[in-house]
């Protein structure tokens, strides 16, 4: 599984090409400004924070267990969990999903008098609003669940569960920050789908139905990679471990 998403850098996630094709802004980020970038992600208090947490990072030791998770496992379901998240939204009837289109449209009076959904992509926006936050929230437990596996795995892993979970926060709020320019984004495509002429209703449901999902599903690719990373550590470490 972690080998579909082998290499990780910014510039090559399906979220900032699929951005990319919706504004005339360049979205790459030069190799040489991603230390920069980190260091602007971490403030003082970080830093300090982080700092305690390496200099206790020799007195860790690795959670006690005779069975360890598998953190491949718990990303998979994790990950079906989100996508399951995201098509059951769209739904316009009946939905186990917790959150739904159908909680943010407008009733517009149809022609028999009856309350008919208008197709508003305000509607849309608002529901990818709430599906950011949920999304976010489920993110970081996922990877706060598979930092718990890494820390049970091994000395070596423990460490690098440590300092993940000392960085996890200023990058969060850094992560978030950068999460929240897509609604702008998505507003004026939503805008030039639902203002073009002669075509039905329906149609620009789906578009806009359809571009909101595929913005979802890679903003979930995005969100799971530090959950990745700290896999293909293990698997790397597990890989050094079989042929010493």
């Amino acid at each position: 599984m972690t080998q579909a998403v082998a290499d990780t850098r910014l510039n090559t996630t399906r979220l900032i090409s699929l951005l990319s094709s919706l504004t005339d802004r360049s979205a790459t980020l030069p190799r040489n400004q991603v230390a920069q970038g980190l260091g602007r992600m971490i403030d003082l208090p970080d830093s300090i924070s982080i700092a305690d947490t390496l200099d206790k990072l020799p007195r860790s030791k690795p959670g006690e267990t005779g069975m360890q998770a598998d953190p491949v496992l718990r990303l998979q379901r994790g990950h079906a969990a989100m996508i399951k998240t995201v098509t059951g939204s769209l739904s316009m009837g009946s939905s186990p999903a917790r959150i739904t289109l159908g909680m943010f449209v407008e009733p517009a009076a149809g022609k028999d008098g009856a309350l008919q959904p208008a197709p508003d992509y305000q509607a849309y926006l608002k529901l990818h609003a709430a599906l950011q936050r949920d999304l976010d929230f489920k993110a970081r437990t996922l990877q706060a669940d598979i930092r718990k596996c890494l820390a049970q795995h091994s000395r070596n892993s423990a460490r690098l569960a440590a300092i993940d979970g000392a960085l996890a926060e200023p990058i969060a709020r850094r992560s978030r920050a950068l999460f929240a320019k897509i609604p702008g984004l998505l507003q004026a495509h939503f805008q030039a789908i639902a203002a073009q002429a002669d075509v039905p209703e329906e149609a620009v449901q789906q578009q806009l139905s359809d571009t909101l999902q595929t913005v979802l599903l890679a903003e979930i690719e995005a969100r799971l990679l530090p959950a990745l990373g700290l896999i293909e550590a293990l698997e790397e470490e597990v890989d050094t471990q079989t042929y010493e």
